[in-house]
């Protein structure tokens, strides 16, 4: 029996300027592990928050308590990047929040998991 994994688009940012987007909610519970990625293709500043919420977002749970999330730091340069699960996740609900702080950005960020 093969496992199943999906690529999740979370964000589409295109020539966005300083400030902060929160992308929408997503219900990964069916996921056993996986990795969130950001692939930035014009770079200002960007710095990710990982947020989780049992309930779509009506009890917040942010950030991803490092102990589950490889901790993620500001991008400003053209790339990709990936920050893994650590160990099984359980992941509810999960949203990015992206805060450009310098320029402007286009950047897609994805979750790519394992059922």
């Amino acid at each position: 029996m093969a496992l199943g994994s999906d690529r999740v688009l979370l964000q589409s940012l295109t020539a966005v300027g300083v400030s902060t987007v929160n992308s929408a909610w997503v219900d990964l519970s069916g996921y056993m592990a996986g990795a969130f990625y950001i692939v930035m293709t014009v770079g200002g500043t960007l710095t990710p928050t990982f947020q989780m919420s049992p309930d779509n977002g009506t009890t917040l749970i942010t950030p991803i308590p490092v102990g589950e999330l490889a901790a993620p730091g500001a991008i400003s340069a053209p790339g990709a990047i990936r920050y893994p699960l650590i160990g099984p996740a359980q992941l509810p609900w999960v949203r990015v929040s992206s805060a450009i702080t310098v320029s402007a950005v286009t950047a897609n960020v994805y979750f790519i998991g394992r059922r």
